[in-house]
């Protein structure tokens, strides 16, 4: 028993099954989400857990108030993330989970972007490039830096 198919039939499987270059594009926008989400979990509660242990988070409960003045030991800037997490400290390292968290989003407009120029699909390529732009802007217009 032999089966026939037109053109037509042909063409419409061939749009259904994704290329392979197109699943392994996938796989990485999947796993840089994933993987920038574990770590900022990890960095959070090594934070947390290393709070408790060194005293950090001793006497008395952490108001939204005194973690947020300027003059509190909470990290404000990226560069006081990066030395309080450097030097162990709990709460650079959740500021540091924090930030990995806010810039996971942003690693797969990254990921996209060399994900369309594979699939040869310039179109994409070049919006999601002014996408990530307006996005890494953002950063310095609203003093994230």
């Amino acid at each position: 028993m032999s089966t026939v198919t037109t053109e037509d039939e042909v063409e419409l499987d061939e749009r259904e099954v994704p290329s392979q270059v197109g699943v392994r594009v996938e796989q990485a926008i999947s796993y840089s989400l994933r993987g920038g989400v574990i770590v900022a979990f990890m960095l959070v509660a090594i934070g947390i857990a290393l709070g408790y242990v060194d005293g950090t988070f001793a006497g008395g409960g952490a108001r939204v108030d005194r973690l947020t003045a300027s003059r509190s030991r909470v990290p404000h800037t990226l560069t006081a993330v990066v030395i309080g997490a450097t030097h162990g400290r709990a709460d650079g390292l959740i500021a540091l989970g924090l930030v990995v968290l806010v810039i996971t989003p942003i690693l797969r407009v990254a990921v996209s972007i060399v994900g369309f120029i594979h699939l040869g699909d310039r179109t994409y390529a070049i919006i999601t490039s002014i996408v990530l732009a307006l996005l890494v802007i953002s950063f310095f217009v609203t003093g994230a830096s």
